[in-house]
């Protein structure tokens, strides 16, 4: 298992390196209809590989979406990239989210990869979801599983060609649709540029996966860090009924583990109707007296409630932590 596992990271490792060097020779300023493109806002196009590197991404990975992205006069601070589910056209929960910072003084070009990979490991019962934003300043990346649909369901996708960036804007960049009964319609192109205007099509699919990025000229890219010694203790809720509490005297390892993953967290930006589905509340008691409440269980961020402001986190240790708890209580 241990095996598998390192082959579908190297899967991902291997594609970004094949990818890199294309970063320098972005060019956006053409979009598919050979019209000029805005250069002052930015702009996003599927990217246009030569056949030696579709032969080697496709070797490497079962489905893939690559992006271009110019950023144009403008200077974006941060990028926001995440998955959305939708069951009949109705949005279920974010299931996958990842964030980064930008220097746009190195970063005039940046290439953004979403790859699919059917999980071996668990003999494909999920998918592992990968993000990585490749640039000439390095590369950022996230992963993720999701549990892979029926197998008896047809599935469809599709990508955006090119979309004008508008600051602070959702864009969607690509669909994974599935059918229980196998028929299709393919959605209108123009649901990429203006998605709300096809939510009854969208409604004709069981299930749709929707990639969606935003960036920001002004954001935060770190959280502020907890002082392990000023943590008091840390209850730990299941819907509202506690738990656990861990205290300096008997869980000082944990306590150590927890704030560790928090400080090593980075910020998330979450829509206002996807609270209501954390089942997991975490709070940190500090000796002042102040408490800082962390809920999740469900999704790829936590959100963080702190001297009365609501943020959103995320990061591999705080998400894995939280999925414990919630896979220790289910099972209670």
């Amino acid at each position: 298992m241990k095996i598998n596992k390192l082959i579908d990271k190297f899967k991902i490792i291997f594609i970004i390196c094949i990818l890199l060097s294309g970063v320098l020779f972005v060019s956006c300023e053409k979009n598919s209809s050979g019209t000029l493109s805005n250069k002052n806002n930015g702009v996003i196009t599927k990217s246009r590989l030569t056949s030696e590197e579709e032969k080697l991404v496709e070797s490497l990975a079962d489905r893939y979406f690559i992006f271009d992205v110019e950023f144009g006069k403008e200077e974006y601070q941060w990028v926001e990239l995440w998955v959305d589910e939708y069951e009949k056209g109705v949005k279920k929960e974010r299931v996958l989210g990842f964030g980064s910072s930008l220097d746009n003084e190195k970063e005039k070009n940046s290439r953004i990869i979403v790859s699919i990979n059917d999980n071996v490991a668990d003999n494909n019962k999920n998918e592992l979801w990968s993000f990585a934003l490749v640039n000439n300043n390095g590369i950022a990346k996230a992963k993720s599983t999701i549990t892979k649909k029926e197998s008896a369901m047809a599935s469809t996708w599709d990508s955006v060609e090119n979309l004008e960036i508008k600051e602070g804007d959702t864009l969607s960049l690509a669909t994974m649709l599935y059918s229980k009964d196998g028929s299709f319609r393919s959605l209108s192109k123009d649901f990429f540029k203006e998605p709300e205007k096809y939510t009854k099509e969208l409604a004709e699919y069981d299930y749709a996966y929707i990639i969606k990025c935003k960036f920001l000229k002004e954001h935060k890219d770190y959280v502020e860090k907890i002082n392990i010694d000023e943590v008091s203790s840390i209850d730990i809720k299941f819907n509202d009924i506690l738990k656990e509490t861990y205290t300096k005297q008997n869980n000082a390892k944990e306590i150590e583990r927890f704030i560790n993953a928090y400080n090593n967290s980075f910020p998330f930006i979450f829509e206002e109707d996807e609270k209501s589905k954390n089942h997991i509340n975490v709070v940190i008691k500090l000796e002042g007296g102040e408490q800082i409440l962390l809920s999740g269980g469900t999704k790829e961020f936590i959100n963080v409630t702190k001297n009365g402001q609501e943020m959103g986190i995320t990061g591999e240790d705080i998400i894995n932590i939280f999925k414990e708890f919630s896979s220790g209580f289910n099972n209670d």
